[in-house]
């Protein structure tokens, strides 16, 4: 079963700065600018909001909001006064009116949710018609190069049941899929595409520690002296052939997608 409730700041932090960059994208894709009101759903410790909050100055406003409290204490205390950061999910946006945001960002944050097409709803009611939508979501159809080597890794461990290995993001999406759904949200039209975002690492405890953050600390909770070390051994193995000058190379999969509101 997958926990929200082992986060701790230092993952917070981590997992934050870590998809920053994916961010970044998603914002430069939507065109935010000077007086727009932005809506960021799952925004961790603030680092993109307060970005976006630079971005549409006084005249505008950012409201993120994310259901892990640590995450908005760390976004309170560090961003702008235009930027408003409160616990909530995707999934239930009644909080706020229909139509009155212009722009709402979903980073990594899709893949979390157990009734996609209803936070795509709540979206699209939120958003003024023309309104637009980013988000980036994990593929299914391609796991992560680093989670797909772990997971061989973790099936050497003595001990370990691999069916109660919590999956690294548990809403993974299809291609397909996720355009069906964008389209029965009420958005008119959406770009999907398809990115390969290629990742250094310094050591192997930094690979695991990546997996870690991006899992909220529900990975390797299990593990005990001998199976970690197992585990390290076996992934150190693996990742040897993809070790670089610049470090451990590895491969993330992402769709992004914008979409315009209609109606």
């Amino acid at each position: 079963m997958f926990s929200l409730t082992l986060n701790q700041p230092d993952l917070a932090q981590q997992h934050d700065d870590i998809r920053h960059e994916d961010g970044l994208r998603l914002i430069r894709a939507l065109g935010v600018s000077q007086g727009h009101k932005v809506l960021d759903i799952g925004c961790g410790s603030g680092r993109l909001s307060e970005h976006v909050a630079h971005i549409v100055g006084a005249g505008g406003e950012v409201v993120g909001i994310d259901p892990l409290p640590l995450r908005v204490a760390i976004a309170a205390r560090r961003c702008p006064s235009v930027f408003k950061a409160s616990v909530g999910s995707g999934d239930d946006l009644s909080r706020f009116e229909s139509g009155y945001f212009d722009l709402a960002c979903l980073n990594n944050v899709l893949h979390w949710s157990g009734d996609q097409a209803k936070a795509l709803n709540e979206v699209t009611r939120v958003l003024r018609k023309n309104g637009r939508l980013g988000l980036s979501v994990a593929n299914r159809a391609r796991p992560d190069q680093r989670v797909r080597l772990l997971m061989e890794a973790l099936s050497r461990v003595e001990g370990v049941d691999m069916s109660r290995v919590p999956p690294d993001v548990p809403h993974a999406v299809a291609w397909r899929s996720l355009s069906a759904m964008i389209n029965q949200a009420g958005f008119s039209s959406h770009t999907l595409s398809d990115e390969v975002l290629v990742d250094y690492h310094a050591t192997l405890d930094d690979v695991l520690a990546f997996n870690l953050n991006s899992a909220f600390g529900n990975f390797l909770q299990g593990l005990d002296e001998d199976q970690y070390e197992q585990l390290r051994q076996a992934v150190a193995e693996k990742l040897a052939p993809l070790t670089t000058p610049k470090g451990i190379r590895l491969e993330r999969y992402l769709i992004f997608a914008v979409a315009n509101r209609h109606r």
